[in-house]
């Protein structure tokens, strides 16, 4: 569990609010079964994880509520991504230095990036595995080039000749249906694996950009795409064998009002698997952060909530001083209300993952 916090409660309640059964993590334990003290017949029951923060000047505490779940559900510490290769760092050397108004030097872990031959930056080094290349994009007076450089197995340095920076990428022109469009592309060489390159993030104000990407093809990308209509952010997470064309469409329409955790009642309609809605303190209340979701299957409106007060410590929680800041609804392809945490969309580590939502702020 994460060392931020000094305690964390594992709370079960009825649709009601009533309190099932509740335990204290104890440190190092690395599997918790969860059972009612009595006979519940219902299927479906509220769990709530709830981290009490060590520090409040460093972080709130957290109560992470996953509502109406089945019975049997399991909650997976951290959720269940993909592996990665073992990586080392690599310093590079720039010969022969041509100009340039950007330099992106990528392993399939991490890069950097220089916007002049003298920059630093604070990751001087990019990572990489030892079965992969170097990449390297040169950008000058908005025309690109780049090139994949080999690496001995096991260096610790390269040279780089800037003069053999000199293929010519692909380029697809992306239209969406909304505006303020984003696009950012991983490139994984083993899409069994967690290591990719980052192709770069590019935004454009309108509903139309241009994407710059290697000849090289991928065994996977990974698409990360977002666009705005009115107050609706729709975003979308694509693993597939090739960029798509244009942006995705979803239809998943958010009614939820403005509401603190008293007067909460979520309310969409569309294709959707399940909720989320992210609650912040006002200033007057105690510092807590409050995470809610929920599989549309169970259609829990009417929401009720125990009294947090005791796990965190305060005589009384005024649930008014919670106040809603973000509701998103999601479509999940590979989609299991029992497998718990549910995924979010910008994520480039779950496997499989194709997710669509659509997202408001408060």
């Amino acid at each position: 569990m994460s060392g931020f916090y000094s305690t964390t409660y594992f709370v079960l309640t009825d649709e009601a609010g009533n309190i099932i059964t509740e335990t204290k993590y104890v440190n190092g334990t690395t599997n918790v079964a969860i059972m009612s003290p009595k006979t519940y017949t219902k299927d479906r029951f509220n769990f709530f994880k709830i981290d009490i923060t060590k520090d409040a000047s460093v972080t709130k505490s957290i109560i992470h509520g996953f509502l109406q779940i089945k019975r049997g559900s399991h909650y997976n510490s951290p959720s269940l991504l993909l592996p990665q290769k073992p990586v080392h760092e690599l310093a590079y050397h720039l010969k022969k230095p041509v100009y340039f108004d950007q330099l992106d030097i990528q392993g399939d872990i991490y890069g950097t990036r220089l916007k002049s031959i003298t920059d630093t930056v604070f990751r001087l080094y990019p990572a990489l595995s030892d079965d992969s290349k170097l990449w390297v994009q040169l950008r000058t007076n908005n025309i690109r080039f780049y090139n994949f450089f080999d690496v001995p197995k096991g260096a610790s340095n390269l040279d780089v000749d800037m003069t053999q920076i000199n293929k010519t990428p692909l380029v697809k022109n992306i239209t969406s249906p909304g505006t303020g469009l984003t696009i950012q592309v991983y490139a994984r060489p083993d899409k069994h694996f967690f290591n990719r390159y980052d192709l770069g993030n590019v935004t454009s104000a309108g509903n139309q950009l241009t994407y710059y990407y290697p000849q090289e093809t991928f065994d996977e990308y990974v698409t990360y795409t977002s666009y705005s209509i009115g107050n609706a952010k729709y975003s979308f997470t694509r693993n597939s064998s090739s960029i798509a064309d244009n942006a995705d469409t979803y239809n998943g329409v958010i009614n939820t009002p403005a509401a603190t955790l008293t007067t909460f009642k979520p309310s969409f309609s569309g294709d959707v698997d399940y909720y989320a809605a992210f609650f912040e303190n006002t200033p007057s209340s105690p510092g807590l952060y409050v995470q809610l979701f929920a599989p549309a299957a169970a259609n829990y409106i009417n929401i009720k909530f125990p009294d947090f007060s005791k796990y965190l410590g305060l005589n009384n929680l005024d649930l008014n001083g919670q106040t809603l800041f973000y509701f998103a609804v999601y479509k999940d392809a590979t989609f299991d209300e029992k497998n718990i945490i549910y995924k979010s969309t910008g994520r480039d580590d779950y496997p499989n993952l194709n997710l669509k939502s659509v997202s408001r702020s408060y």
